[in-house]
């Protein structure tokens, strides 16, 4: 198989840019004791959002992404240090920043009720809740849940937010 093989789940570079920052730093440094690491984070990450939109089991992962021991081992990790909580908190922390640069900008709305305007129109924040239910749908690994650690489908779903929003900042 050829390493330049592209899956619908490939991150861009700006995509890992965003993600490189929040994940934590590795074990081995250059020059330091024991062997040097032989994957890719980036490889890693991009297996596990692969597993988790396609619904394949573990051992299915493409090889292109590495062993599916070694990135189920990344997962289990970062599950357990709780780092796809804290991908979605610093996000949310950003959002919470940018909103509040928003709101520094004064400006004044007059509104006025007119006879036409009297009807059901959609407001966009209403239904949110079935909406985010639908685009977590769209991963297979969600249609039918596999995994047998409720803490797993958990990450799983904190997984399928973050490639969502991935997709947003690039």
């Amino acid at each position: 198989m050829s390493a330049n093989y592209h899956y619908p789940t490939d991150l861009s570079d700006e995509q890992c840019n965003w993600l490189q920052y929040l994940l934590p730093p590795r074990a081995w440094h250059p020059g330091g004791g024991g062997r040097p690491p032989s994957c890719d984070l980036r490889g890693i990450v991009k297996g596990i959002l692969d597993l988790n939109q396609t619904g394949c089991q573990w051992r299915m992962i493409p090889p292109a992404f590495g062993n599916w021991r070694t990135i189920y081992g990344y997962f289990k990790g970062w599950r357990k240090a709780g780092v796809w909580a804290n991908v979605m908190e610093k996000w949310r922390q950003l959002e919470d920043w940018v909103r509040g640069l928003k709101r520094t900008h004064k400006i004044e709305l007059k509104s006025t009720l007119h006879q036409e305007g009297q009807g059901f129109r959609v407001v966009p924040w209403r239904w949110a809740v079935e909406r985010t239910f639908a685009w977590l749908m769209n991963d297979r690994g969600h249609s039918r849940d596999d995994e047998r650690l409720t803490v797993n489908s958990e990450a799983m779903i904190r997984m399928s937010m973050i490639r969502l929003l991935l997709k947003r900042l690039a």
